[in-house]
Formats: C-alpha cells, sequence, structure tokens
C-alpha cells in the first residue's frame, strides 16, 4: 500500500493524526446532536485516540472542511461542494478549549440550526 509522504517523511494519514492528536487533550470528549445521531454517528465519544479514530474516518468521507468564526468563537465546519444546488453546510464542529488543548467538540447536524448560523470563514493559511 501507498502513502502520500509528508515533508516529515511520514505517510500524510498518519503526520494528520499526530498532529491531531497534538491539540486534542487526552480526556476530550464529543457529543453528537440528535440529527448525527439518527445518520449513524455516536452519541458521545471520549479519549483523544478515539476521537482521533473517529475523525479521521470523517475526513476520509468529506469534501471540504474550513475554519470559521461564529459568534466570535473559532470553529470548523464540513460541507459538500457537490451538492445539487451548491455548497452544502452539513456538521458543525463547536470547540471548546482549556489549557491550549481542544477539551471538548460539539457536533451539529441539525440542519435548522445550521441554518441560522452567520459564519466568517477565516483565511486558510
Amino acid at each position: 500500500m501507498r502513502f502520500p509522504i509528508t515533508s516529515a517523511g511520514l505517510p500524510s494519514s498518519l503526520f494528520r493524526r499526530i498532529a491531531l492528536l497534538a491539540v486534542l487533550d487526552p480526556n476530550v470528549v464529543v457529543r453528537t446532536d440528535r440529527a448525527a445521531v439518527s445518520r449513524g454517528a455516536a452519541k458521545e465519544i471520549r479519549g483523544a485516540q478515539a476521537t482521533a479514530r473517529a475523525f479521521k474516518l470523517l475526513l476520509e468521507r468529506t469534501q471540504f472542511a474550513q475554519l470559521v468564526l461564529v459568534d466570535g468563537a473559532v470553529e470548523i465546519v464540513i460541507a459538500d461542494p457537490l451538492a445539487p444546488c451548491g455548497w452544502s453546510l452539513f456538521l458543525l464542529l463547536r470547540l471548546t478549549l482549556g489549557c491550549g488543548k481542544i477539551v471538548a467538540i460539539e457536533v451539529v447536524a441539525d440542519p435548522a440550526h445550521l441554518h441560522q448560523l452567520r459564519l466568517v470563514v477565516l483565511p486558510s493559511s
């Protein structure tokens, strides 16, 4: 099996996992709303390793992830650029930080909630 290689000489998937683990608190908790659970997401995930595995799977299936500001807080949106009517926002990841690490992530998938958001896209570089 071949893996894309990063400048650090590591397979890019491994590099991304290490980078994600570096920003997650070891006791991070991920909670999902009812809409996400109805689509097959776990209601709750605990721990950095389990969270990294779950988000690796999510990011392998998504087309687009972007940092945004929502009510002055940095969040992550997951969108589908191939939706029939153009970009379709289908997940918001609300991050809670503590001591320089992500300590909690709330996954919002409820379409009514997502349509009410006022997002400011942050520069990608």
